[in-house]
């Protein structure tokens, strides 16, 4: 604006702002125009990974690093936390540089950190074993769309950083080339040559210089042309026009002179599709791929980088005809294309895949025990959920189990059993949890334990968690229901869960504030609690010793005297030590830890052992005391 610069590199929400006058910027001005788009910069967002921040919701009040104060980073960041649902007074943001982030990830002072840049960033890498990625959830990507179109849905792909081994769903901003609007536009046109015609000296510079083409020159480009660079462009297209009316005339003239063979070629086929069914169904597939190749390329390459090229849209396409978009179409015109294909391609495709799927999904897919009882059953589905099926059948853990898991979410199975063994005594049922016909499927009123996960999806889970331990609790009709175990989002909603029928209530943002607040005065706590929520070799985790496995000498021992008899008869394979006691009061199940006799609670008074009580032990393995000798 003051003729200080006369090149500048520049996201493009920034440079929309600056010639509209809007968000950052008090007026408009034209003193900018654009050279090129090069390369698109992605929000890449970064939480601690042992405090399971998964999704952008996880953030409220969170400490975050947003990018210095006034820079594109920090605008990103506020608007897609908004656009996430998060009210401003809700944000807790931290302006740091770069340098200071990674300081402070390392010293635990933010919890999480939005960056706008290119992929493959060092210090990011330096911090890969640490770290999550948060992915941002379409629903988001379409949300900031609509709002400002210079966002383009993106990627980080898999393998981008150490231990990454999927693709993070992302949005980003394109970095442009700009000038001033008075530069000679002869500097600018061979500024523009420049650029396009040395992309492999480039490339040896940075690998995100790969993405400057001339063919993505204008993708996101928020800002009026330079006239340099119109001309440039310009010419360019006349180039381009001239070479396919040399390859059309080629082909035209190659027909003209070998008209005979192609004449019987072309008789060959019409009689092919004429006479065969198979052949039919064969070219209208083909032209299904066709025309949702070009539709989608035609109206996503702008602002969608998995259908930038036609050689990414032609295997998008493919991919839904089979299972659907990974990324969904976020323009008008991209999504008539895809449901172009929906309803021409799935009734063809179905009958002819859907035989020959058939024939593979009879293996693997398991059916579940139409005698099912004692077992456990997870209600709804998410990632946390896989590492409740892994730790359950850990070898070093309680007893395999069977384990049903009830979801209306899309859940890749045969990909689940194929990754791990501990999933191969699980059975997935597709239904949602709150209806009863899903729940009397999976015997849920026979169940040990229910785990009821909060369904991220959902804006308000917790109604749906409560209506179903009240739907649980009518199906068991007053008899011994299930141990319910829910989980809730908002622990206000905690009595009400527990009137509708849950046992054990856990609101994974009240521990982990517990966690930090104890870890703030006593160091390295946070490692003590890690070490004692899993089930690996080798480590210490906590067991309740109840029924057949419970040492019936100590009956009638205090909890000093049970603590020495267990001491002196200590395993070195498996060493345990007693920390509390579970016992039944009033029907219900209390658990007292490290016990006195002169508490001034009375419900934390422990006098000795009693029939009916469990022990509460730390040990490596689940232990069994039954022999257990005074």
């Amino acid at each position: 604006r003051n003729n200080l610069a006369d090149i500048a590199f520049i996201q493009n929400d920034i440079a929309y702002d600056f010639i509209t006058g809007e968000n950052l910027f008090p007026e408009g001005s034209s003193s900018m125009k654009g050279i090129a788009s090069l390369y698109t910069e992605v929000i890449q967002i970064i939480s601690i990974r042992d405090l399971f921040l998964e999704n952008l919701s996880d953030l409220e009040n969170e400490p975050i690093a947003v990018g210095e104060k006034g820079s594109g980073s920090e605008y990103n960041s506020l608007t897609v936390l908004r656009a996430s649902g998060i009210k401003d007074d809700s944000i807790n943001k931290k302006n740091l540089t770069f340098s200071e982030l990674a300081y402070s990830f390392q010293q635990g002072e933010i919890t999480a950190a939005f960056i706008t840049a290119g992929l493959k960033l060092p210090f990011i890498e330096n911090l890969s074993k640490k770290i999550n990625f948060i992915p941002v959830d379409k629903e988001i990507i379409v949300k900031l769309r609509e709002k400002s179109s210079y966002f383009v849905a993106t990627s980080i792909p898999a393998y981008t950083y150490s231990g990454q081994k999927k693709p993070i769903q992302a949005i980003g901003v394109k970095a442009l080339l700009t000038a001033r609007a008075e530069l000679d536009p002869e500097i600018v046109k061979k500024i523009c040559a420049a650029l396009f015609s040395n992309n492999k000296v480039l490339k040896r510079s940075s690998p995100v210089a790969s993405k400057i083409t001339i063919n993505s020159a204008k993708h996101g480009m928020t800002l009026p042309l330079h006239r340099g660079a119109e001309e440039y462009f310009q010419k360019k297209s006349m180039l381009f026009i001239l070479e396919l009316f040399l390859i059309l005339a080629v082909i035209i003239c190659t027909v003209i002179i070998f008209k005979h063979p192609f004449r019987k070629c072309y008789i060959y086929f019409v009689r092919l599709i004429r006479h065969d069914l198979h052949y039919r169904i064969g070219l209208v597939v083909l032209l299904l791929f066709i025309i949702g190749t070009v539709g989608s390329f035609y109206f996503e390459h702008k602002v969608n980088e998995h259908f930038d090229t036609i050689y990414k849209a032609f295997w998008a396409t493919m991919l839904y005809l089979l299972s659907g978009f990974e990324i969904d179409p976020i323009t008008t015109g991209g999504k008539f294309s895809a449901f172009l294909l929906l309803i021409g391609g799935i009734g063809i495709l179905g009958s002819v895949v859907g035989n020959i799927a058939s024939i593979f999904m009879k293996e693997g897919v398991e059916k579940m025990p139409k005698n099912a009882k004692e077992h456990i059953a997870i209600c709804n589905w998410n990632n946390r959920g896989d590492t409740i099926v892994k730790e359950l059948h850990h070898k070093s853990a309680e007893p395999e189990t069977t384990i049903l898991i009830l979801t209306d979410s899309k859940v890749k199975e045969r990909e689940l059993r194929e990754k791990s063994k501990r999933y191969a005594n699980v059975f997935f049922i597709k239904g949602k949890p709150t209806s009863y016909e899903t729940l009397e499927s999976a015997r849920i009123h026979l169940a040990k334990s229910v785990i009821i996960l909060s369904n991220a999806k959902d804006d308000e889970p917790d109604p749906k968690t409560i209506l179903t331990c009240i739907a649980i609790r009518k199906l068991a009709n007053n008899k011994a229901k299930p141990h319910i175990i829910a989980e809730l989002m908002d622990r206000n909603n905690r009595q009400i869960a527990l009137d509708a029928g849950a046992n054990e209530i856990v609101s994974a943002g009240f521990y982990r504030t517990g966690i930090m607040l104890q870890s703030s005065l006593y160091y390295n706590l946070s490692d003590i609690f890690h070490e004692l929520l899993i089930y690996e070799e080798n480590t210490s985790s906590v067991f309740i010793i109840a029924k057949d496995k419970f040492p019936k000498v100590l009956y009638g021992k205090s909890f000093q005297k049970a603590s020495e008899i267990i001491n002196k008869r200590r395993n070195e394979k498996n060493p345990v030590i007693l920390i509390g006691v579970r016992r039944e009061t009033n029907g219900n199940l209390e658990v007292i830890l490290n016990p006195k006799s002169d508490s001034k609670k009375p419900d934390m008074i422990f006098d000795e052992f009693k029939p009916g009580d469990a022990l509460i032990v730390i040990a490596q393995s689940y232990p069994d005391l039954s022999n257990l000798k005074g």
